[in-house]
């Protein structure tokens, strides 16, 4: 259970989203809007660049099914709200970052 303290932001952020649904406020979508194109970034650049794997690799990884379920929830949360780009842009997140899993499996 040592990995919780390394999914601490990812369990932030799906519990923000949640607020965000729950409660509709714009400046809410906005946070949304702003991390969802700062993570999409850093993903892509995980997936295409060959050292940066390796450097932001943690120690004790969350087990596979956690992020899966995290990502899952944000993306259903989005659609239900009808956030549809933000809902598409996690998709992409997710599966970034199961090819950065993949990859850094495979270094």
């Amino acid at each position: 259970m040592g990995w919780l303290k390394n999914v601490i932001v990812d369990i932030l952020v799906t519990i923000f989203i949640a607020a965000a649904f729950w409660l509709s406020d714009t400046w809410m979508w906005w946070v949304i809007v702003v991390y969802t194109v700062v993570l999409l970034i850093a993903k892509s650049i995980s997936v295409t660049s060959e050292g940066f794997i390796s450097k932001t690799q943690k120690k004790q990884q969350a087990p596979e099914w956690f992020l899966h379920l995290l990502y899952g929830v944000n993306v259903l949360l989005l659609a239900l709200a009808g956030w549809w780009f933000l809902a598409a842009g996690w998709v992409a997140i997710w599966i970034l970052s199961y090819l950065g899993q993949r990859k850094s499996k495979n270094n």
